[in-house]
């Protein structure tokens, strides 16, 4: 299934809103999953995804310092980062220095 969007998220009963959403704003072939370290990996290996979008909070506070580890298994990953709750704004910059192509906090419009 290469070529897929692979949205990550903890909120697994929000997938389907997720899903909507990405696909409202033209996101096409999505992929929902709450897998993570090397489950994760396993995923990103399988469907060969062409862009992650990982909520913020996906491992709380460390989301930033777990995508600079990501990144280094996966160098060619094209990351966004959205935040669908309230994340500090002060760690938000770290997931931009840590490797992630862009981050944005869904409900500022």
């Amino acid at each position: 299934m290469k070529g897929e969007t692979l949205l990550l998220s903890r909120a697994e009963k929000l997938f389907s809103y997720y899903e909507n959403l990405l696909k409202t704003i033209g996101y096409q072939n999505i992929m929902c999953s709450a897998q993570q370290k090397d489950s994760l990996n396993f995923v990103i290996r399988d469907i060969e995804p062409v862009q992650i979008i990982i909520d913020a909070g996906f491992y709380q506070c460390a989301t930033p310092f777990m995508l600079k580890e990501l990144l280094k298994i996966f160098p060619n990953l094209n990351i966004s980062v959205v935040s669908w709750d309230e994340y500090p704004a002060d760690l938000a910059m770290y997931f931009i220095l840590n490797g992630a192509k862009s981050y944005a906090y869904w409900w500022d419009g």
